[in-house]
């Protein structure tokens, strides 16, 4: 039996919420399939084996539930035989009421179970404890180049540092489409789990239809990345509202805009270099003054921003009226701001309009 990119949603059993096999001396192949939000009262929330050989390749399983509190859990997946490999798989959010099994993620208690360049991020039980991802019992099972929340699993090449996710807010991405290249649970440029699999007997693509292996080595999980890991660099941008030409007294907000800022970057309003306005991406100043300089610094939580500390562009002050009283200077070449004859200004206009609340306009011969 071979089954192929399919979404498992939404089902509901005693058991294999989403998938369930257990015909002997079966084969089963399960390539690129989305198990999400499966629930079941007993075990195996989104796929459980109870026979046959299974091999599941760029799977992901999110949100699955197993919900009796003594049974043998598996939100994700139950494996009650041998036979069973899983690779290059994700399970994020499952979970399990059981106290059992204490794993919200894979419960394969006392059978072997090969698991290889996969991710188990962020899966719980109701037991909590450090089986929450994997429960094997007495078993001994073969994991090997794989990210596992938790302590540390013995077996060539795992890990257990935070994958860091796209985004798990989203988990779709903003396509809302499982298997597409936005998915939330795919990985950042930065993750500690790029580069980091087994490139023997990779499949060809990942979860999306893309080449598995787009840099020397391959990716843990069911996403490949195709960009070269790195880091992010943040940048904030500002603009003044209603512009930067303003008389003594006008209200001006200025807007910060931020690139890789992460999800709560903090904001330092500055003026002439002194920390001003709160922690906010907007501030807004009546006393601003001629010459004034205005800036923002801000600090990014993303986790692969670096350096975190961007600074903005400098929006200087220009108060047309500076120095200017009850009386103002023209001249036809006049090129200052019009406060003394050696300042004039040439803007005839401007003095008509009388911007700067002056009584006398004094204008040279000619």
């Amino acid at each position: 039996m071979t089954v192929n990119d399919c979404l498992f949603k939404n089902n509901e059993s005693w058991y294999g919420g989403g998938l369930y096999t257990a015909a002997p001396g079966m084969t089963a192949n399960v390539n690129r399939c989305v198990f999400e939000g499966n629930q079941v009262t007993g075990w195996g929330g989104g796929f459980h084996s109870d026979g046959g050989t299974v091999a599941m390749n760029n799977c992901l399983f999110f949100n699955n539930a197993a919900n009796d509190t003594d049974d043998d859990g598996g939100g994700g997946l139950s494996v009650y035989a041998p036979g069973v490999t899983v690779n290059f798989c994700t399970f994020y959010g499952n979970s399990t009421t059981s106290t059992y099994s204490k794993s919200g993620a894979i419960s394969a208690l006392g059978e072997s179970l090969i698991l290889k360049n996969s991710v188990l991020w962020g899966n719980t039980s109701a037991a909590g404890g450090p089986q929450q991802q994997i429960d094997y019992g007495n078993a001994t099972p073969a994991v090997t180049y794989s990210t596992v929340q938790g302590s540390l699993i013995a077996g060539t090449g795992n890990v257990n540092t935070d994958p860091l996710f796209l985004n798990t807010a989203d988990p779709a991405g903003p396509d809302n489409i499982w298997a597409t290249a936005d998915d939330g649970l795919s990985l950042k440029n930065c993750s500690p789990a790029l580069n980091m699999a087994d490139n023997t007997g990779a499949p060809a693509t990942d979860i999306t239809g893309a080449a598995r292996i787009q840099q020397t080595t391959a990716d843990m999980g069911a996403y490949e990345n195709a960009n070269p890991a790195g880091n992010s660099t943040p940048s904030i941008t500002i603009t003044a509202d209603p512009g930067n030409i303003i008389t003594a007294g006008t209200s001006v907000t200025f807007t910060a805009m931020s690139v890789n800022g992460g999800t709560m970057p903090v904001y330092q309003w500055k003026v002439n270099g002194m920390n001003a306005g709160m922690d906010q991406p907007t501030y807004t100043c009546t006393t601003l003054a001629n010459g004034d300089v205005v800036t923002c610094e801000m600090t990014s939580n993303d986790p692969c921003a670096n350096p975190v500390l961007a600074v903005s562009n400098e929006i200087t002050i220009v108060d047309p009226c500076a120095g200017i009283t009850n009386r103002l200077y023209v001249t036809t070449t006049g090129t200052g701001t019009g406060s003394s004859c050696a300042n004039a200004t040439s803007d005839h206009q401007a003095a008509i309009d009388n911007i700067c609340g002056v009584t006398e306009i004094w204008m040279a011969a000619g």
